[in-house]
Formats: structure tokens, C-alpha cells, sequence
């Protein structure tokens, strides 16, 4: 029989396998999109892709960006270090004059200085530039839905999922959809091992970032525009963070991070709906705030997310981390908690004053049982294996 001490000494063995599943990495862990880009931008397929790091600055379009010194900016031999001025597009072009000012002519913002209001103010025009080009895909589309796909961390290049998704999306309903793939710097894992803080704390925050530049994409659309977004693991903090404030489920929140869930408003988007599959994140502690919609407090009647959608298989070892251990260090409770779902509908009901039958349709649950060989796998394809619980879910979110 197991003593108590043998009990926590496997829990924490197990744990700290699991960190190294979601958090080995190489020692440049930050993920740079412009080889990715060029590929795709070569591929005359219809679908829109936004390739965001991990500040929530978007890469223009049809604009390398250097690897080298995308990973070092000031040319200091930091390049195989994650740093706060590394691994971002602000810092790539603020330390090379020429292609900061190439870059504001490009997007016909007339700059005195180098600094980040001007920033700013082309990172505005091309998030206006692929909202232009979306509207025009949905003015030619019968059903004016826009299905947005986000990947989740640990993930260098997400074209594989997204492909999968939109076969099985066109699978069970063949409609004139209008794709956007949204490609975020979660961190990568590489090939060597590492501490779980080197990888999954920060992409966390990261996702807090991007999701504000998802946020500003939604907000531009028009409000007659059907969203249906789905997103897997950790993408589930981008969309969530997207479509109101959830910088609260952060321990520490930066002050910069609140400023911005403060300053960008969300989407107005008539119905708006999630799928979260295995989503990483808390549940009551992400979904408290769900009414503050940047500057704005709405309340149920004005509420525009008619739906949210949980694919949730609680032996997923990602998420559930090991035997009631999903609240520890990062909180993936929501799809590895198998009482969160019922918490955070409560909560609902207590908080927010929705009845006991709005929370349940607001907030729905597909329980996926992975087939027994791949009963605590974490990725996308693993989930949709069941038919039948994959109908459910894209039903939830396309019917």
C-alpha cells in the first residue's frame, strides 16, 4: 500500500513529467513567423492568417523580418536568450532606423521620431488592413461568418490544425465561411528539455498580449458579421481575452496589460460564438469579469457571446496535470478540473445574475473519452477521433 509520502512524491514526479511534456524547450524559446509568412503568402488558398508575437504586435504583410535580428535586435549576442527586448517586432524595428522608416511609409504613417506612439499608429493600420481585406472576403460570402482558429502554446507553426479543423468544419456543414488563422508566439518547446517557468509562465502572458490584437481585429468588424471561433489548449486565454477581460485571472496582471484590456474595445458582432477545446485556463477566475468589455460593463441582455463551448476529456494530462493538480502552477482547470465546469456555472448564476438555465446555455460541455491508447492525449486531432462527440461540439458552435 502507498504511504502518504509516496502519494505526493509520485503526484510531484508526475507533475514535473507532465512540465516537460508542455514545457521542454530549446534555449531560444520565442517563436519568429516571417519564414512561415512568406510560405503562405506565396498560396493563393482564400484564407486570411494574422502571424502575431509575443507583445501582440502583428507582422505587416509582404515584410520580412530578419530571424537574426529578430532574436537580437542590438546585435549584443543575446540571440540565444529570451528577453524582454528580443523576440518582438517593436524592438526589431526600433533598432533599425531604416526599416522602421520603410515600414511607416509603407502604412502611410508620417513619423518624427522613433517611438511607440508611432508604433502604435502603424500597428493600427495594418490590423486595419487585414479587417479591410476580411470584409471584402465576407461582403462576397452568403453567410457573412467570419471562423477564426487559434492554435494553442508550444506550437512553432499551426497550419497542420488549422487544416484539420476546417476539413472537419467543411465536413459536417459545407457553408461559404470566411477563414482567418491566427498564428501566435506561445513559446516553443524545441527539442531539449527545461524548467516548466521558462516556457509555460510566459507563454501564458503572452497570451494575455495577443489577445488584446485579436481583440482590436473582432472589434472592426461590422456588427451584422457572425464570429465563430474555435481554439485549442492554451488558444483558449487569446479568444477568451479577445471578447472581454480576464487580465484578473493573472496572479501578478502587468499594469500595461490592464491599460490595454482597458483601452481596446471588444466586438459587437451579433452572435459570437467559442469553442474551447482542452481549453488551458481557469474557469471561475477567467469568466468573473465577462462582463467588462473593455471600458464598457454590459450585462446579460446586451451580452453578444450567445455561446461557449467546452471540449473537455479530464484525463487530457496537459490539462489536468495529474491527479488534482490542473489549479497548480498556471491553472488549466477549466478543461482538467472536473468540477470547474460546474463552479464556474455557479458562479455565473451568484455573480452575474444569470438564471440557472441561461448559465446552462450560455456554457456547455462536450465530455470527450479519448479512445483507451489515446486516452490522455492533448491534441486536437485525439478529441475529434469520437464522431459523435465531435458532431456535438461543431454543432454547438455551426447550427
Amino acid at each position: 500500500m502507498m504511504t502518504l509520502h509516496n502519494i505526493t512524491k509520485w503526484r510531484t514526479l508526475t507533475f514535473f513529467a507532465i512540465t516537460l511534456l508542455l514545457s521542454s524547450c530549446n534555449i531560444q524559446k520565442q517563436v519568429w513567423f516571417s519564414d512561415i509568412q512568406q510560405k503562405h503568402e506565396k498560396i493563393d488558398d482564400g484564407i486570411s492568417r494574422v502571424y502575431i508575437d509575443k507583445y501582440g504586435y502583428v507582422y505587416p504583410e509582404n515584410q520580412y523580418v530578419s530571424k537574426d535580428k529578430f532574436f537580437d535586435p542590438k546585435n549584443n549576442g543575446s540571440d540565444l536568450k529570451e528577453l524582454t527586448t528580443n523576440g518582438n517586432l517593436w524592438d526589431y524595428y526600433k533598432n533599425d532606423s531604416a526599416e522602421y522608416h520603410q515600414l511607416a511609409a509603407k502604412y502611410k504613417v508620417i513619423i518624427k521620431k522613433i517611438d511607440s506612439v508611432a508604433f502604435d499608429a502603424i500597428q493600427e493600420n495594418i490590423i486595419t488592413q487585414h479587417v479591410d481585406q476580411l470584409k471584402e472576403k465576407l461582403g462576397k460570402s452568403e453567410d457573412n461568418t467570419l471562423v477564426v482558429l487559434v492554435h494553442g502554446f508550444n506550437v512553432e507553426d499551426g497550419t497542420e490544425d488549422f487544416n484539420f479543423l476546417k476539413k472537419e468544419i467543411n465536413t459536417y456543414k459545407t457553408n461559404d465561411y470566411v477563414y482567418l488563422d491566427v498564428y501566435w508566439d506561445g513559446n516553443t518547446t524545441g527539442n531539449l528539455a527545461a524548467p516548466l517557468k521558462t516556457i509555460w509562465g510566459k507563454a501564458q502572458l503572452n497570451s494575455g498580449y495577443v489577445a488584446m490584437a485579436l481583440r482590436r481585429i473582432l472589434a472592426k468588424m461590422d456588427t451584422n458579421t457572425r464570429i465563430k471561433i474555435i481554439a485549442h489548449s492554451l488558444g483558449s486565454s487569446v479568444t477568451t481575452g479577445a471578447l472581454f477581460s480576464t487580465y484578473s485571472k493573472f496572479k501578478y496582471p502587468p499594469v500595461d496589460l490592464i491599460k490595454e484590456n482597458l483601452k481596446y474595445p471588444t466586438s459587437n458582432a451579433r452572435d459570437i460564438r467559442l469553442g474551447l477545446i482542452a481549453p488551458a485556463i481557469p474557469g471561475e477566475n477567467t469568466f468573473v469579469n465577462f462582463f467588462e468589455r473593455g471600458q464598457v460593463h454590459i450585462n446579460k441582455e446586451t451580452n453578444t457571446i450567445s455561446k461557449i463551448v467546452l471540449g473537455i476529456n479530464i484525463n487530457d494530462i496537459a490539462v489536468s496535470k495529474a491527479i488534482r493538480m490542473s489549479k497548480k502552477m498556471g491553472s488549466t482547470s477549466l478543461g482538467g478540473d472536473k468540477d470547474e465546469y460546474e463552479n464556474t456555472k455557479a458562479m455565473l448564476v451568484k455573480k452575474l445574475q444569470y438564471t440557472q438555465n441561461e448559465a446552462d446555455q450560455l456554457l456547455q460541455k462536450v465530455e470527450f473519452t479519448n479512445a483507451p491508447k489515446y486516452k490522455s492525449a492533448h491534441g486536437i486531432k485525439y478529441y475529434f477521433m469520437q464522431d459523435d462527440k465531435k458532431n456535438d461540439f461543431l454543432k454547438a458552435i455551426f447550427d
